[in-house]
């Protein structure tokens, strides 16, 4: 009877051990059901971030962006009547105080982009460009 009795207490031992190890396992499991929870909140937060738009800035104006937009041609591509250009060039304005210039291949630094001799000319490659990418702040300018 005695080793069925030790047997018994092994048994309930072997329980109560086994009883602990799952009360670690599930408070592991709460904790980590308590973090994915925080984390669904703050990634539903983030969801429902808005950044400002552009319009929502105040645009920054300086000498050079004064002298640009007066060198400015309006939406039809004309020249401004008061003043003769004989070349014109096409700049993305990302950067209103450094913009790029169109080099006929791509993307150059200010003052090195090509010059076009008349308004046709540079309508069309501003059209083209503007196909190609819509959404820059594309320009034509008198150069």
């Amino acid at each position: 009877m005695t080793s069925f009795n030790q047997e018994l207490e092994q048994r309930l031992k072997n329980l109560e051990v086994e009883q602990e190890e799952q009360d670690v396992a599930l408070t592991t499991i709460g904790d980590l059901d308590r973090e994915v929870r925080q984390l669904e909140a703050a990634l539903a937060e983030v969801d429902n971030y808005q950044t400002k738009q552009p319009e929502d800035y105040e645009p920054v104006y300086d000498p050079v962006t004064w002298k640009l937009e007066s060198e400015l041609l309006d939406d039809d591509g004309h020249a401004p009547v008061n003043k003769n250009a004989t070349t014109y060039v096409i700049r993305l304005m990302f950067n209103p105080k450094s913009p790029q210039e169109w080099s006929g291949t791509g993307w150059c630094e200010f003052g090195k982009g090509k010059r076009y001799s008349s308004l046709e000319q540079v309508n069309q490659i501003f059209k083209e460009l503007k196909k190609r990418w819509p959404t820059y702040p594309l320009k034509r300018f008198k150069g």
